[in-house]
């Protein structure tokens, strides 16, 4: 055992020749949010979906630490195909070859959560070497999943790797934009490919759908229905859980009936509901609950679902309907939306964002003005003044009763959403 770890130490740290850390990573937001974190003594845990890109942004944090570190004193080790071996004997093993101990070194394990009992090695590790860095990564959410809240409280924090936002795959593409406007035509086709690849980085540069589909499907849903949630969770039939997901991925944002939908499946009410639950804390789907002041109430009412994929969506649908429900998918992910809107007599918002006040959005997709009915009747109940009406490709800004209705294409808000929510 002892000459397999050696050798897949030396193979997954190629710095250790080198003195180099080469990593093709292009500017994220998330790496600067993340500044602040890395002289403290906390371990820092990364979880998204898979594909996201976590363990790029874990190489790009070593490749920065070699500025101050030298290259043997940063161990990196991917558990995705190797959740048999104990952090234990990979931490030996490393003492072995280069004939020290444990003082000062910087840690990275990759996929942590599918070793098992991870929590406990990893605060030993923490509490036996106060002067060591620790950084993890997992598809799945660590705290949510594995019980990493409670394990590791006090000593770890953990940020979300999110695909890449609306300027970020730009940036990707190395697009400059200066001002929009100029380049209204080019965002309106760059927003499409955007949509088609979900905001992954492998994809960016994919033009070709049959290609985009089979790594959407192959390489992120069916790995995670497959064989990430069975490892973690008692899935009877995986093919129940297949099917809960596309159900979801066919309408997203639709109002989530247990009953109909577990009638639908064929598999019980409390079955539905823990699956629904597995797909929500492994990063495949989120649930908006329906706006009430009272948090209690939000809980008990109504929730819509929306899947983690929309691109997904988008390919399989050319319906101009289902199109602008993707984009409603698109811009509540994007804005990290909890709430929309719905009354017994079938009034809506789409999305609602907490703030000082609550802040409606609908989301529409016809380049022509539609009724403001649901609109005006959340902001006259809430005492709202301004609300927002994405849309394909209108912008003007009205005025009715003492309240501002903004229009904004998607294009232009996905480009600046922070400016259109102040």
């Amino acid at each position: 055992m002892s000459d397999k770890i050696k050798s897949i130490l030396i193979a997954s740290n190629p710095w250790w020749k080198s003195g180099r850390i080469e990593v093709d990573f292009k500017p994220r937001t998330i790496l600067s949010a993340m500044d602040k974190y890395h002289k403290l003594r906390q371990i820092v845990a990364l979880t998204g979906l898979r594909r996201s890109g976590k363990t790029t942004l874990l190489k790009k944090i070593m490749q920065d630490f070699l500025v101050v570190k030298n290259a043997e004193d940063l161990l990196f080790f991917s558990f995705d195909d190797f959740q048999d071996n104990d952090i234990s004997d990979i931490l030996e093993e490393y003492c072995i070859l280069f004939h020290k101990g444990i003082r000062e070194q910087v840690f990275f394990f990759d996929e942590i959560q599918k070793v098992k009992g991870w929590q406990e090695k990893v605060k030993r590790i923490y509490d036996q070497y106060p002067k060591t860095k620790i950084y993890l990564s997992g598809s799945e959410s660590l705290l949510m999943i594995s019980g990493g809240k409670e394990s590791l409280a006090g000593r770890m924090f953990t940020f979300t790797v999110e695909p890449l936002s609306f300027p970020e795959f730009l940036a990707f593409k190395g697009i400059t934009i200066g001002n929009p406007d100029l380049y209204k035509r080019e965002l309106m086709r760059e927003l499409v490919a955007f949509v088609e690849t979900g905001g992954f980085p492998e994809l960016v540069s994919i033009k070709d759908k049959e290609i985009l589909v089979k790594y959407l499907r192959e390489l992120i849903l069916e790995k995670i229905l497959f064989r990430d949630i069975p490892r973690l969770f008692p899935i009877e039939n995986p093919a129940h859980l297949e099917a809960v997901m596309n159900i979801i991925v066919n309408n997203p944002g639709f109002l989530l009936d247990l009953t109909d939908m577990s009638n639908e499946i064929g598999i019980s009410r409390q079955s539905l509901a823990k699956y629904v639950d597995y797909l929500e804390k492994s990063f495949m789907v989120c649930k908006l609950y329906n706006y009430s002041r009272n948090r209690m109430v939000s809980e008990k009412r109504s929730k819509k679902i929306y899947t983690r994929i929309p691109a997904l969506s988008k390919h399989i649908s050319l319906d101009l309907q289902k199109e602008s429900k993707v984009m409603e998918n698109v811009i509540a992910l994007s804005t990290r939306a909890k709430y929309f809107w719905r009354t017994a007599q079938g009034d809506e918002v789409d999305i609602v964002l907490e703030g000082k006040a609550p802040f409606p959005i609908e989301v529409k997709q016809r380049n022509k003005k539609e009724q403001y009915g649901g609109l005006m009747k959340f902001m006259n109940r809430f005492d709202v003044r301004r609300g927002l009406v994405i849309s394909k490709d209108i912008e003007s800004t009205d005025r009715l009763d003492n309240k501002t209705i903004v229009h904004v294409p998607a294009w232009k808000f996905l480009l600046d959403q922070d400016k259109y929510l102040m």
